[in-house]
């Protein structure tokens, strides 16, 4: 074999084995980029998620705490500066970040934001507005019942969600 096609084999498989290299390479970077953005949306919804659901547990103690006041200044004060402001920072939450819910928890979280909707106008009218006296304000005999099964379904997608992100939580 000529010296000159020894030499025209070699540049082909070196041209070959780059053109390859870089096609890989490309590629990896296309599955890296497609694991951080899985992986960033995972860590958003996990947020979202679990301050959902924190809030929705500080509306409950807050209601466990209401019920048990023993003044009717207590009963306002848990009403206007705990539980007005939790139920408006779930909706806001839900309605800013709602594209991070899961598709399983959608219909329960419209139904909350349903709920949380009514029970905010229903407190402007009757607080805000016209200081009634009514003792507390339910939306749910009105037809805006609280979905109770959302509180367990957030609970259960934001662990199953940041035990897939840092692991089994202990």
């Amino acid at each position: 074999m000529d010296t000159a096609k020894i030499i025209s084999l070699i540049l082909g498989s070196s041209l070959l084995t780059g053109l390859m290299g870089f096609l890989l390479l490309k590629q990896s970077e296309k599955i890296t980029s497609t694991v951080k953005s899985r992986l960033a949306w995972k860590e958003k919804a996990c947020e979202a998620m679990g301050s959902i659901y924190f809030q929705l547990q500080r509306s409950s103690l807050a209601f466990e705490r209401y019920v048990k006041a023993k003044t009717e200044v207590e009963r306002r004060f848990i009403e206007t500066e705990v539980l007005y402001k939790s139920n408006e920072a779930v909706n806001k939450l839900i309605l800013a970040q709602g594209y991070l819910i899961a598709p399983e928890l959608l219909e329960s979280t419209q139904k909350l934001v349903n709920h949380y909707d009514a029970w905010i106008e229903k407190y402007h009218r009757l607080r805000v507005s016209s200081q009634s006296e009514e003792k507390f304000i339910f939306v749910g005999p009105d037809g805006y019942p609280f979905p109770k099964e959302l509180e367990q379904q957030l609970a259960d997608h934001y662990l199953r969600l940041w035990n897939e992100l840092y692991g089994k939580s202990t």
